[in-house]
C-alpha cells in the first residue's frame, strides 16, 4: 500500500502509516534501507512466543561501495 501525504518529517511519515496500519505488527523500512528476509523470518516466529510492547533488533551499516561499516 501506498500512502501519498504532503512531505513532512519523518515522525510524520510514521504517523501516517500508524493511522492506516492493520496488524500485529509494525516495522519501520526506510527508502534506502532493506530487510534480510531470513532474518526478518525468524525475527517473526520468535516475536510470536513473546509478549512485550517493543522488541529493537540490531543492524549493519553498508557503505555505498557495499563494505560494511558497523
Amino acid at each position: 500500500m501506498a500512502i501519498d501525504k504532503p512531505n513532512g518529517h519523518y515522525g510524520s511519515c510514521v504517523n501516517a502509516a500508524l493511522k492506516v496500519a492493520t496488524g500485529r505488527y509494525f516495522r519501520l523500512l526506510d527508502a534506502d534501507d532493506w530487510f534480510d528476509t531470513n532474518a526478518l523470518m525468524r525475527f517473526l516466529e520468535i516475536s510470536r512466543k513473546i509478549d512485550v510492547d517493543v522488541i529493537f533488533t540490531p543492524f549493519t551499516v553498508h557503505s555505498d561501495k557495499g563494505n560494511i561499516l558497523r
